[in-house]
Formats: C-alpha cells, structure tokens, sequence
C-alpha cells in the first residue's frame, strides 16, 4: 500500500488525532533505507533493474549477477542488485572516458579541451544573430 493510500485511509477515519498519532510511523516506514541483505525474487529484481526476466536470469546464467536458491526458489540479494548497477555505470564511464581520449588531438590536455568546448549546447553566435 502507497503512503497515499495509507494517508486517505487515516483521513477517511475522520479524525485529524488519528493522522497526527499515526502519520509519523507511516512516513518512517517508508523513508527508511533499504536492507542490502534483502532477498528479492527474480521478478522484484527485473522490477528494481527495469529490465524483464528473462534478461535477469540470462544475467544469472552468465554470472554477471550472482543468485541463490533457497528451496525451489532462486533469490538475488538487493547488494547485488546496487553492485551491477554499479559496474554497468563505471563500464559505461570508461567507455566515455576512452571515447574522449580517443578523439582528443594529440598532444592537448584534456583541462584545455574541456576550456575549448562550451559547458552547454547552446545556439552558436551565428545563430543568435539571425534571429535578433
């Protein structure tokens, strides 16, 4: 259940005091983090990883995300889940990284290429002219 729907039940109840008492339990529950040992199903950790099923147990056949069985019942700890993410956004920022370097001139920093290079896409002078 939503905090929203927890909230409209309390004020359904009528009473402003059963808010005020219960709201502070409610808001805690929800704003506390997460447990990393927690044991997520494989469709709670396509739901977290936003990514269907069948991509996570491919992910868990390759080994590149780690699971468990517990019974009949095949488990991914939310760690695990965070550490992927992790190293799918640090592979991601080198592949960047070397990107940059690769098409950087030779022989010039990257603080000089960085000073070269506006902060944002903007419209270029050129074209602030035409339209003025």
């Amino acid at each position: 259940m939503s905090i929203d729907q927890h909230i409209r039940d309390l004020a359904e109840e009528g009473t402003v005091a059963a808010l005020e008492q219960h709201l502070p339990s409610i808001l805690a529950s929800f704003t506390l983090p997460a447990d990393p040992d927690e044991r997520l199903t494989i469709a709670e950790a396509a739901e977290f990883l936003r990514m269907p099923e069948k991509t996570v147990r491919e992910r868990i056949k390759d080994e590149r995300l780690l699971a468990f069985r517990d019974g009949t019942r095949l488990y991914v700890l939310r760690r695990d889940l965070i550490a992927y993410n992790d190293a799918l956004r640090n592979r991601a920022q080198f592949e960047r990284d070397q990107s940059a370097k690769a098409s950087a001139p030779a022989g010039v920093s990257q603080e000089v290429l960085d000073l070269l290079r506006p902060a944002s896409p903007g419209r270029s002078a050129k074209k602030k002219a035409r339209s003025s």
